[in-house]
């Protein structure tokens, strides 16, 4: 078997780098709209802006999660891929 390409061997990696960026960007964009589209008599403690925080937190959580899944069956492919070559070097000798 082939060996794998070294930015292949970085593929989990960048998935958790990836992950977190985006969880900090997408939850500071909600942040942002909120902020900016806030009435002059509405508090951070309104129910509304309290919903769309945390609607915003969730939603970045979760995609960021998936992301983070991808670079963890990534680890688990790269894994795999390491034994089956491991064994077919031990099956040519």
């Amino acid at each position: 078997m082939k060996p794998v390409p070294g930015i292949l061997r970085k593929a989990p990696t960048i998935f958790y780098v990836l992950a977190a960026l985006y969880f900090v960007g997408d939850f500071g964009l909600t942040v942002m709209d909120v902020t900016a589209f806030e009435i002059g008599y509405s508090e951070t403690s309104d129910r509304i802006v309290r919903s769309e925080l945390l609607r915003g937190f969730l939603n970045a959580a979760v995609n960021a999660a998936f992301l983070a899944a991808n670079g963890v069956l990534f680890e688990i492919l790269l894994a795999f891929w390491d034994r089956f070559a491991a064994n077919d070097k031990a099956d040519e000798e």
